[in-house]
């Protein structure tokens, strides 16, 4: 360690081959399909696709505005009557893993869904998938969705 600290050329470890394996993989998917900007747009697309789907809802983002939201995941304010807590297991019931609030005070006032990597950016269905769960799950806590928004399954992107 004290080598490597120092900057020394001198062998300290073997690296992880799986992991150069993994770099390998994701730098070749995300460079062969367009570049970083071909990714960034899919990952736009989708967060506008999650966060329409929970304004049909009638929820709410914690984000206050599109422009300060991530595009990776959208955290969405319950109904007063729901907790995270009540939530969060009929998603993973659906087969779908959803993340609590990590709001101090707030936690379990909002749950957090994850839209990232390749659910983002192929056309594998993890999005549809999740959106009509999460539906379903919030329909099932007690909060009313109109038919027409969210509870069959979205088009593909």
């Amino acid at each position: 360690m004290k080598s490597y600290e120092d900057r020394a050329v001198k062998y300290f470890a073997t690296p992880c081959v799986q992991t150069i394996f993994a770099l390998n993989t994701s730098l070749h998917e995300m460079l062969s399909n367009g570049g970083m900007e071909s990714v960034f747009a899919a990952h736009e697309r989708t967060s506008a696709k999650v966060k329409a789907a929970v304004a049909s809802w009638g929820l709410k983002t914690v984000a206050v505005s599109p422009e300060v939201s991530a595009t990776a995941m959208t955290a969405v304010w319950l109904p007063e009557s729901i907790q995270a807590a009540d939530l969060l297991p009929k998603l993973k019931a659906r087969g779908v893993v959803a993340a609590g609030g990590i709001l101090a005070g707030q936690a379990h006032r909002y749950f957090r869904l994850g839209h990232m990597g390749i659910t983002a950016t192929q056309d594998n269905g993890y999005v549809d998938i999740m959106l009509k769960a999460a539906s379903e799950a919030l329909e099932e806590c007690g909060h009313a969705i109109a038919p027409s928004s969210g509870r069959s399954t979205p088009p593909r992107l």
